[in-house]
């Protein structure tokens, strides 16, 4: 399987996550949309033409703006990890009072789940999760300084 295909289907294993657990439903009646703001793979072992793999999807900690989802490719026979992918999911266009705690009351709304307060406070991020989250920061804050301080220096060369 190549690169692209990988994310291929983590894409299609998100969607199949968010409709069947009622995210999308709840954000769409938000207002918005779930879009993929950021996202990082490990392969660890190829997966073969025909080979046999299945993909979970977690949700593993959110903040006020973003969902952070975990996706595994496991082999079905011993459950090792071919490649791990971690999403950032953002709510897009959606009024400025929405965030996930309004996406996650109104998703536990539609499946008719009782939740108290504490239920939204989320679980302690994993460490890895906690250094990718620190450097798409420093990612972002490098590209607003280079943006900032950008020129744009054409030079061609003539025959």
């Amino acid at each position: 399987m190549n690169n692209g295909r990988y994310l291929r289907n983590c894409e299609c294993a998100r969607i199949y996550f968010y409709t069947s657990n009622c995210l999308w439903q709840a954000a769409k009646s938000l207002g918005s949309v779930l879009v993929v703001a950021s996202s990082t793979i490990r392969y660890r072992r190829s997966i073969g033409p025909f080979q046999p793999y299945s993909i979970t999807t977690k949700l593993v900690w959110w903040d006020e703006k973003n969902l952070y989802l975990e996706q595994n490719f496991l082999n079905p026979k011993d459950d090792f990890i071919y490649a791990t992918v971690y999403i950032k999911g953002a709510l897009k266009a959606a009024p400025k009072e929405t965030n996930t705690r309004a996406l996650l009351t109104r998703c536990s709304e539609m499946l008719k789940i009782a939740c108290s307060e504490h239920s939204f406070t989320p679980p302690e991020a994993p460490l890895d999760l906690k250094a990718w989250i620190e450097f798409q920061k420093l990612s972002s804050d490098r590209c607003t300084q280079l943006s900032k301080n950008q020129t744009f220096d054409i030079k061609v060369k003539s025959n």
